[in-house]
């Protein structure tokens, strides 16, 4: 009798490791792909939410807001002996709802005075009036993205001339007040214990001068010419027309300090032109069963080397010594205050030329574009040569004669200019472009026929390595710095 064998289930090993859940929980991984929809769900609100209603709306209340503290602080300065005894000791909350019905003379209401005292009493006092500016400025900036004036730079010196305000007018102040604020009066009450009275107002004219000359930096030889040093104008006696002298003290008030930027000849790039240079090749046979033989000359005499008839010059870019004249510092006409000879002055003088307002003006100097490379042109002869010799056999297919050929090189393309045999038609090589650049390999090739001025046909051929042409190569040029002619 066989015995008979238990064989134990064979249970799956993966769901022997995986713990059995319990009815109604959740993995894990649900809980997470959950959060992670809910948080894709945020970014995706956030990503489609109109910013710019945020923008219009944040613009439009620092406007509302900068012209109403205007108003509130011009209102201050009249009437803050009326409301200040109600706002001071009270903080914002409770001055805006405490439960007295007596009205505020502010003319903004209870805001508006708050707002006042704020900024004018409790900051920087009668200079404070600035914020509303710099609001205004913050809020056209944000509304229409642009700026009425540098909003960086208007921004400080704002600031620079509201804390200096606060701290001038606090000198003139006992005590807390509407001229200097509690910033004004404290600095100068430690100020005037410091270094004294006189010092201290020595370092407020100090502190203005420095002010000024950061933020604006005026012209002083020209405010202090106008001031002092004006003649005044001689009376004439009553008649019907009266001579006015040019005052030439009151026109040098105004000439403007111009500062000369001379550029130096060793960083003017110099002009590229066309020379003629030629080359020799021993081995320059690109025709054998044409019936007009084609003749290579080279211009230089300890290379020359005539194989036919044709002639192929090669013209190489040579560099010329460039002068620019340096800048002409003139000055300003004199300036004649009565309007009642403009008649005269206009048979004088001319007709009104508006480029007499900026004479003095010079261009900058263009050692401030940058330099690319050197600016030469590097030429490969062999590949001038390779070219010229398919040229030829191309055009020798259609029996095409040809008595001279010139290549002139340029820092991008290569002009070849061909002298045809008597008898050849124009239009025949013309209509052989596509063929001479799929002969050449070339991208597109140009036919100029004839070129203008010259007896020839040029074809233009894109260099293997075409140079870079930059803008300051062409302002140093000769050409340029010499041109006499005017923009339209």
């Amino acid at each position: 009798m066989e015995e008979n064998e238990f064989i134990p289930h064979q249970v799956n090993s993966e769901q022997e490791s995986k713990p059995k859940q319990p009815r109604g929980s959740k993995s894990a991984s649900q809980k997470t792909e959950k959060s992670t929809k809910k948080g894709s769900g945020i970014l995706s609100s956030i990503k489609e939410f109109d910013w710019r209603k945020v923008r219009v709306i944040t613009g439009t209340l620092l406007m509302v807001y900068a012209v109403f503290l205007m108003l509130s602080c011009l209102s201050y300065f009249l009437t803050w002996q009326i409301d200040q005894d109600k706002i001071i000791g009270r903080g914002f909350f409770e001055f805006m709802f405490q439960s007295s019905t007596e009205p505020m003379a502010n003319w903004l209401g209870r805001f508006g005075a708050w707002n006042a005292h704020f900024f004018v009493y409790s900051l920087f006092g009668v200079s404070s009036i600035g914020f509303s500016f710099v609001f205004f400025l913050l809020g056209f900036k944000i509304l229409f993205d642009k700026t009425l004036l540098p909003l960086w730079k208007s921004t400080s010196t704002t600031f620079l001339f509201i804390l200096w305000g606060s701290y001038f007018l606090g000198y003139f102040s006992d005590k807390v007040n509407y001229l200097g604020g509690k910033f004004g009066f404290s600095l100068n009450e430690w100020s005037v214990m410091a270094f004294g009275a006189i010092a201290t107002m020595v370092i407020i004219i100090s502190l203005f001068y420095i002010v000024l000359t950061v933020t604006l930096n005026p012209n002083y030889t020209a405010i202090f010419n106008f001031l002092f040093s004006r003649e005044p104008k001689s009376e004439m006696d009553n008649d019907e027309t009266t001579t006015i002298e040019n005052d030439t003290s009151f026109a040098d008030a105004f000439d403007d300090i111009l500062i000369v930027n001379p550029i130096k000849e060793e960083e003017i790039q110099q002009d590229i032109v066309s020379e003629t240079v030629h080359f020799s090749d021993d081995e320059d046979d690109f025709i054998e069963d044409s019936e007009s033989e084609i003749e290579v000359v080279y211009k230089d005499p300890d290379t020359t080397f005539q194989q036919k008839d044709d002639e192929f010059e090669i013209e190489m870019p040579v560099e010329e010594d460039i002068f620019i004249p340096g800048p002409i510092v003139t000055k300003p006409a004199n300036i004649i205050d009565d309007e009642d000879l403009a008649s005269n002055l206009v048979a004088v003088h001319g007709e009104y030329d508006p480029t007499k307002d900026l004479e003095g003006y010079m261009l900058p100097p263009i050692d401030l574009m940058k330099e690319y490379g050197s600016g030469g042109v590097s030429v490969n002869k062999e590949e001038l040569e390779t070219n010229k010799d398919r040229i030829v056999q191309t055009l020798s297919h259609y029996k095409i004669d040809i008595a001279k050929i010139k290549a002139t090189v340029g820092p991008t393309v290569t002009l070849y200019e061909i002298v045809p045999a008597p008898g050849v038609r124009i239009s025949k090589i013309k209509n052989l472009e596509d063929d001479i650049a799929l002969s050449l390999s070339a991208l597109g090739i140009r036919i100029i026929a004839p070129i203008p001025g010259k007896g020839t046909i040029g074809i233009e051929v894109p260099n293997s390595n075409p140079e870079m042409v930059s803008m300051r190569s062409l302002i140093a040029s000769e050409k340029f710095q010499n041109f006499d002619g005017e923009l339209p």
